[in-house]
């Protein structure tokens, strides 16, 4: 079994003030979507709020921590990539 690290797919669901809500990694990237949209899902019903105010995202690690799929507030992991490639 791979350790987190050595999968391919980080994805994340991230509130602007709370910070990481949930975070999971994967190999498949239809595992990831899956996951992902429950998590989505999951936050409160307020659609104007989580989407202003909440991320979800799917980051390729393998690909430069290319992002390839994002839900809600962009803004929020546009930090996170400027973190990793420095």
């Amino acid at each position: 079994m791979k350790a987190d690290g050595d999968k391919r797919y980080e994805v994340v669901v991230k509130h602007y003030r709370d910070g990481v809500l949930h975070m999971a990694y994967f190999d498949d990237s239809d595992s990831a979507k899956r996951w992902l949209f429950r998590r989505w899902a999951a936050l409160p019903v307020n659609l104007d709020m989580v989407e202003t105010y909440c991320v979800a995202a799917i980051i390729d690690r393998h690909e430069s921590w290319k992002r390839i799929f994002t839900i809600g507030a962009a803004y929020l992991v546009e930090e996170d990539r400027r973190d990793k490639s420095a």
